[in-house]
Protein backbone atom coordinates (compact mmCIF):
# COMPACT_ATOMS: atom_id res chain seq x y z
CA UNK A 1 0.00 0.00 0.00
CA UNK A 2 0.99 3.54 -0.98
CA UNK A 3 3.71 2.90 -3.76
CA UNK A 4 1.57 4.30 -6.11
CA UNK A 5 2.21 5.95 -9.67
CA UNK A 6 0.48 9.64 -9.79
CA UNK A 7 -0.69 10.87 -13.35
CA UNK A 8 -1.61 14.52 -13.91
CA UNK A 9 -3.98 15.23 -16.69
CA UNK A 10 -4.44 18.50 -19.21
CA UNK A 11 -6.78 16.11 -21.10
CA UNK A 12 -10.64 16.30 -21.01
CA UNK A 13 -11.16 13.26 -18.19
CA UNK A 14 -14.51 11.73 -17.35
CA UNK A 15 -15.63 13.52 -13.73
CA UNK A 16 -15.12 11.10 -11.38
CA UNK A 17 -11.17 11.54 -12.46
CA UNK A 18 -10.60 14.55 -11.29
CA UNK A 19 -8.00 15.88 -9.01
CA UNK A 20 -4.88 14.08 -8.17
CA UNK A 21 -5.07 10.34 -10.11
CA UNK A 22 -3.29 7.06 -8.80
CA UNK A 23 -2.48 4.30 -10.33
CA UNK A 24 -0.93 0.68 -10.00
CA UNK A 25 -1.81 -0.67 -13.16
CA UNK A 26 0.85 1.12 -15.52
CA UNK A 27 3.57 -1.07 -13.77
CA UNK A 28 3.68 -3.34 -17.18
CA UNK A 29 3.43 -0.84 -19.05
CA UNK A 30 6.71 0.70 -17.96
CA UNK A 31 8.16 -1.51 -15.23
CA UNK A 32 8.39 1.00 -12.12
CA UNK A 33 6.39 2.20 -9.30
CA UNK A 34 5.97 5.95 -7.83
CA UNK A 35 6.58 7.42 -10.88
CA UNK A 36 4.76 10.36 -12.31
CA UNK A 37 2.90 10.38 -15.55
CA UNK A 38 1.38 13.33 -17.45
CA UNK A 39 -1.30 13.11 -19.94
CA UNK A 40 -1.14 16.10 -22.64
CA UNK A 41 -4.12 17.67 -24.09
CA UNK A 42 -4.08 15.40 -27.20
CA UNK A 43 -4.25 12.25 -25.00
CA UNK A 44 -0.95 11.06 -25.06
CA UNK A 45 0.51 9.34 -21.81
CA UNK A 46 4.23 10.45 -21.13
CA UNK A 47 6.60 10.01 -18.10
CA UNK A 48 9.90 12.09 -17.17
CA UNK A 49 13.06 10.81 -17.92
CA UNK A 50 15.63 11.63 -15.37
CA UNK A 51 18.72 9.99 -16.99
CA UNK A 52 21.63 11.67 -16.29
CA UNK A 53 20.48 14.47 -13.97
CA UNK A 54 22.33 13.26 -11.05
CA UNK A 55 26.16 12.26 -10.38
CA UNK A 56 27.82 10.09 -7.33
CA UNK A 57 31.67 10.81 -6.74
CA UNK A 58 33.47 8.17 -4.62
CA UNK A 59 35.88 10.39 -2.72
CA UNK A 60 39.49 8.89 -3.26
CA UNK A 61 42.51 8.36 0.03
CA UNK A 62 44.47 10.94 -1.82
CA UNK A 63 41.41 13.43 -2.29
CA UNK A 64 41.91 16.10 0.91
CA UNK A 65 38.14 15.76 1.40
CA UNK A 66 38.88 11.85 2.02
CA UNK A 67 37.85 11.38 5.95
CA UNK A 68 39.47 7.40 7.38
CA UNK A 69 37.18 8.27 10.27
CA UNK A 70 33.95 8.18 8.34
CA UNK A 71 34.34 6.27 5.38
CA UNK A 72 30.36 6.06 4.93
CA UNK A 73 31.09 9.85 4.39
CA UNK A 74 33.54 9.54 1.72
CA UNK A 75 30.49 9.91 -1.59
CA UNK A 76 29.40 12.76 -2.88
Amino acid sequence: MGMFDYVRSSYPLPEAFTGVLQTKDIEDFYSGTMSNYYIDPAGYLWVGNYAGTSTFETIEEDDPRYSSDKPYLNYE
